[in-house]
């Protein structure tokens, strides 16, 4: 999946920090091949947005001159790897950036491949915007959290104000408070990350991990905002979209085309078929979801009979 970072920080004088940063950034875009995307923010300088398919070092060392600075990385589900679908996406001065992915935009479980589409993140992006649920500085989270669910969404996105200077977070986070005094740095990530130390000696440059760079971990979650001009943070709500499925033990099959977490039941049995209650695939009139009559969710390995 996609990786979110932001970087917030008043001074930037810590070399070693600095460099620090700029590995680890640079590191994750690496792992998310599928597109590149930075946006840098301070009071007093032009905004620096870049959207690439593929990562610069030269881009993370310019934006990383800044006191705010949010990465994303992309790791593509649906829609086709395109400069139009690199996250930071804006609409007016809000800028969004998701990781995971909304199932009722996402062809990810789907038979079909539409390889020009557009991702789900733009489309949930959209239609929370369309309907209204941001405007200026008010945001109604309650709906949204109602639009997540309606939409089935999952993960985390990241919302920022160009304008005011906030980044809403909303979902469950990482946070890191790294180094001492003025050169502390708040770093909130999508997923674990490593900082490392690098130490050139004999003209050869080593890199480890340096606890030296005095780590203070924290796990953050719901809706919270990070005012970057004045420094503060704020709780919004408690929880948000808490996620009823997993896909993390689905896979792509290159035989039929489609994700699911049994074995390729195509050429196995005439009387299998794709399902578009449960998306799996079964024998006809077995789909444990809709004879429940419950609501459309990825199924567990129980909802998908494998063909022996």
């Amino acid at each position: 999946m996609c990786t979110i970072i932001g970087v917030y920080r008043k001074e930037k004088n810590n070399l070693d920090l600095q460099k620090a940063i700029e590995y680890s950034i640079t590191e994750e875009a690496m792992l998310n091949k599928d597109g590149f995307a930075i946006f840098a923010d301070e009071f007093g300088k032009k905004p620096y947005i870049k959207r690439l398919l593929a990562p610069s070092t030269q881009v993370i060392s310019e934006a990383l001159k800044y006191n705010a600075v949010h990465f994303h990385g992309r790791q593509a589900t649906t829609g086709e790897v395109h400069e139009n679908n690199v996250h930071f996406w804006n609409i007016g001065e809000w800028i969004f950036g998701h990781n995971g992915w909304v199932r009722e935009y996402s062809s990810f479980f789907s038979e079909k491949k539409d390889k020009d589409s557009l991702t789900d993140s733009y489309l949930f992006f959209h239609e929370m915007m369309k309907r209204g649920y941001v405007k200026e500085d008010k945001i109604k989270w309650d709906k949204i959290d109602r639009l997540a669910d309606e939409k089935s969404f999952s993960g985390r996105f990241v919302l920022i104000n160009s304008k005011t200077k906030k980044a809403y977070y909303a979902g469950d986070w990482n946070a890191y408070l790294i180094g001492d005094g003025e050169d502390r740095v708040l770093l909130i990530a999508s997923k674990k990350i490593s900082l490392y130390k690098q130490v050139n000696f004999f003209g050869i440059d080593f890199t480890h991990q340096d606890n030296e760079l005095n780590i203070i971990t924290k796990d953050l979650k719901g809706v919270f905002c990070i005012n970057y001009e004045e420094g503060t943070y704020t709780e919004i709500l408690p929880e948000f979209n808490e996620t009823t499925y997993s896909v993390s033990k689905w896979v792509w099959c290159k035989e039929c085309q489609v994700s699911h977490s049994s074995g390729c039941p195509k050429e196995d049995a005439e009387n299998i078929r794709y399902c578009n209650t449960c998306y799996g695939y079964h024998e006809r009139g077995t789909c444990s979801i809709l004879n429940r009559n419950k609501k459309k969710v990825a199924p567990t390995q129980d909802d998908i009979i494998s063909p022996q």
